[in-house]
This record gives structure tokens, C-alpha cells and sequence, in this order.
């Protein structure tokens, strides 16, 4: 395989796809939080600000792959760069927020609703869209003002802090606070054992495992955004060189886990199935409404027929 017309008509049109769906899926997930009020949690309102960050990625990020192949612009280039390291800092942020979030909700319960709160989930979210945008537009303070040699320099130090400080050691903090939420679901689970009364005990029991599960997805979803992302952060050291193949696939890969994110919450996390299956059963009830109003409205009456 080679860069031929060939191969970068398919590649266009494989990306224009995998764009239709990764705005399809995280639409839907934004919807389904805006329109059922049992979603508004804190935890899904990180879910929704993450569906959010990763709608750019296939309304902003694969569109302007696309066009600065069309036209290699640098102004497109630069564009396409900033729009890839920003929801890479917006995607592994949110991911950070969400671990905590789970953190103090099981190993610190007692104090959750003294923590965590709407107004303060909202400030956080703020913030690190806030932060995303100026960790990725800082770069244009030496883009616009160095030389080549001075911003290459600058560049591999600037790729360096990102890879160290917004990838590694976050990464190891989400790695240690799934651990320790393990452990601790682990000891609850034993302490439900011990309980006397079996209604208490099965709700507990059903409660813990649903949150092991949410756990579970989250930490898929880490494990993800690791495989999809990392090699993105190590390009810019300039300490491998890819084939026009290998770099086809890790481009295409990046972009797989804002697909990816939304349909594993969506139709694995409990209280996402419950809300589509209710939106699906609401929205069957209603084309079973108006397909009857029409029937009664339009069929003719008894007396019509005779005539």
C-alpha cells in the first residue's frame, strides 16, 4: 500500500465515516443526559463534557485531516495539530475528573456529597476546557515569534512536559485510584457477606456490583485512550520513524476512541441502558399513538362503508 490517489481516495472516505458515526453516538449521549434528568449526575456530567469533547473530534479534527491533505496549508496543518492536541488534553482530563469523582464516591462515600456537588462538578469542567485550550494555544507564543530552529527546540520541550505531565502522570494516578478502588469494593463486598437482613443485603449486593461495572468501563475506557493516544504524544521526541502504513493506522486509531468512548457508557453502563431502553419504549408508544390518531382520524365510518 502506498500514498497513491487510490489509497487516499479509500482513506478519505473511511475517515469521512468513522467522523459521521463519532457525531452520531456522542449527539446521542449528549441527548439522552439532556433529556432524561435521571443522567444528571455528576459523574454523567463529566460523561457529557467528555461526549462533547470528543464531538470535535469528528466535526473539527477528521474534517481538517482531510482538508490539509486536499490542501497542505500550513495554516490547515497548524490548525489540524491544534485541534488533535486538544482534545487529547480534554479527553485524558475528563478521564482524570471521572477517577477521582469514583474515587471519593466509593473509598471516601461519607464524604461525597460534602465534596462533590453540581456547581463544583461544573466549575471543574470549566476549567479544563479552559486549561485544554491554553496548554494547546500556548504554542503559537513561539510559533508566531522564533525561528525554525528555535521552535523545533522549543517543540520537543513542549512535547516533553505534555507527554511527562498531561499523559504519564496522570495515567499512573487513574492506574493507582482503580486499584484502590478494587481493593475497597472487594472489603465492602465481603462486609455485605456478614449482613443479616437478605433485602438489605441483595440491594447492597446489586449496588456494589453496579458500581464494579461503572469502574470497569472507565478503566476500559483509560486503557483506550492509552492505546489510541500515547503513540501521538511520543511523535512529537521524533524518537520513531513510521511507514506511510503504520502511520495510516495509528492516525485512524486516535480517532477510534471518541467512537469508542460513548458506546461503552452508553450500552454498558446501567443507568445509560435504562435511559435508551426508556427513550426507545417512549419513542415506540408514540409512533403507536399517532399511527392510531391516524387510523381513527382517516379510516372511514361505518356509515361510509355502507354507502
Amino acid at each position: 500500500m502506498s500514498n497513491s490517489p487510490v489509497t487516499m481516495t479509500i482513506t478519505y472516505v473511511a475517515l469521512g465515516f468513522l467522523a459521521f458515526f463519532i457525531i452520531i453516538t456522542n449527539l446521542f449521549v449528549m441527548f439522552l443526559i439532556y433529556n432524561r434528568r435521571s443522567l444528571r449526575t455528576p459523574t454523567n456530567l463529566c460523561l457529557a463534557s467528555l461526549a462533547a469533547s470528543d464531538f470535535m473530534a469528528g466535526s473539527i479534527a477528521i474534517p481538517l485531516i482531510i482538508m490539509c491533505n486536499v490542501s497542505p496549508l500550513d495554516g490547515l496543518r497548524q490548525a489540524m495539530d491544534f485541534s488533535s492536541r486538544f482534545i487529547s488534553i480534554s479527553t485524558v482530563i475528563h478521564l482524570l475528573i471521572v477517577t477521582i469523582e469514583r474515587y471519593i464516591m466509593i473509598c471516601h462515600g461519607m464524604k461525597y456529597n460534602l465534596w462533590i456537588n453540581t456547581k463544583r462538578v461544573v466549575t471543574v469542567l470549566v476549567a479544563t476546557w479552559l486549561f485544554s485550550a491554553v496548554a494547546t494555544l500556548i504554542q503559537l507564543f513561539w510559533k508566531l515569534t522564533q525561528t525554525e530552529e528555535q521552535i523545533l527546540k522549543v517543540d520537543r520541550i513542549y512535547d516533553t512536559v505534555c507527554l511527562c505531565c498531561v499523559v504519564i502522570i496522570p495515567l499512573i494516578i487513574m492506574a493507582a485510584s482503580y486499584v484502590r478502588i478494587f481493593i475497597a469494593l472487594r472489603y465492602q463486598l465481603q462486609q455485605i457477606q456478614r449482613y443479616n437482613n437478605p433485602t438489605e443485603k441483595s440491594n447492597e449486593l446489586r449496588r456494589r456490583h453496579v458500581e464494579r461495572k461503572a469502574a470497569i468501563i472507565f478503566g476500559c475506557m483509560i486503557i483506550t485512550f492509552t492505546l489510541c493516544w500515547f503513540s501521538y504524544f511520543i511523535d512529537g521526541l521524533n524518537i520513531f520513524t513510521y511507514s506511510f502504513e503504520v502511520s495510516l493506522v495509528l492516525m485512524f486509531l486516535r480517532y477510534v476512541s471518541p467512537f469508542i468512548n460513548p458506546l461503552l457508557y452508553t450500552f454498558l453502563k446501567e443507568d445509560f441502558k435504562l435511559a435508551v431502553k426508556m427513550s426507545l419504549c417512549q419513542r415506540f408508544r408514540e409512533a403507536s399513538t399517532n399511527s392510531y390518531l391516524y387510523q381513527s382520524h382517516f379510516a372511514p365510518s361505518n356509515s361510509e362503508s355502507a354507502v
